[in-house]
């Protein structure tokens, strides 16, 4: 099973607890939910409970530990979020890049989506955002949504990443940025900042808040990117700019 949305921020100034998409049995009664339910948290993070749990902890992400982030929704952009579930592998992507995986030991073990494909049918209620799980007083997140697709299978990376560039007419755009201007030139895989007076900054950062390193700010080079979306910012005293370029 696979879950797609593209999400922006809106208005919303503070989300880390709160979920980005949820699925449960019922609808809430006096503000109290319960199971079984599957979540998918803005933070990175994946709770499942149906006709059998997963707690997603530490020991069982292949990186040997979870990432928690949501430094990938603070630029008001909109990002490309994906889950994909089999009854043994469990991963989130954020814009095409793998966030967290997990690889799961069993039902016994209390790492077991099997439930999911067995009893799925039981979650008849979906809800975009917002805080739907029990009685938690984190605050409901003014989130905006765009193409949310359901999908009967795990799509991999690459099928993730031709979505992404499907739903994106055009691959980096040439944007003015103040007095400072961004190009891309796709034949010789350059991006070019002119403009720059002395004394700014350019960083560029992957969607999960990496920051990439380059030899020559003014001039680099995409060749050795892997495809998705990244960041450049522009910094200079208090000023700071960033636009957002998505590399196919």
């Amino acid at each position: 099973m696979t879950v797609s949305v593209w999400v922006n921020r809106g208005t919303a100034d503070n989300y880390w607890f709160t979920p980005l998409f949820s699925a449960y049995g019922a609808a809430p009664v006096g503000g109290v939910n319960t199971w079984p339910m599957m979540i998918l948290q803005s933070r990175g993070l994946v709770q499942v409970n149906v006709a059998g749990w997963c707690d997603f902890v530490d020991s069982v992400n292949v990186a040997g530990a979870n990432t928690e982030s949501t430094f990938w929704l603070d630029d008001n952009e909109w990002h490309f979020y994906t889950a994909t579930f089999t009854p043994d592998d469990v991963k989130v992507y954020i814009d095409g890049v793998i966030l967290n995986e997990w690889n799961l030991p069993g039902v016994e073990a209390g790492g077991s989506t099997t439930g999911l494909f067995t009893g799925g049918s039981a979650l008849t209620y979906i809800c975009l955002g917002g805080n739907q799980a029990w009685n938690w007083v984190d605050p409901d997140p003014a989130y905006l949504f765009d193409k949310l697709r359901i999908y009967a299978d795990a799509l991999t990376q690459d099928q993730i990443k031709e979505l992404i560039a499907a739903d994106n007419a055009t691959s980096i755009r040439n944007i003015a940025l103040g007095k400072v201007f961004i190009n891309y030139d796709a034949s010789s895989e350059l991006i070019t900042v002119a403009g720059l007076t002395g004394g700014e900054k350019v960083e560029l950062f992957n969607a999960l808040g990496q920051k990439i390193n380059v030899s020559n700010p003014s001039a680099i080079s995409t060749g050795n990117l892997s495809k998705g979306v990244y960041v450049l910012k522009v910094s200079k005293g208090s000023e700071v700019k960033t636009q957002k370029l998505l590399v196919k």
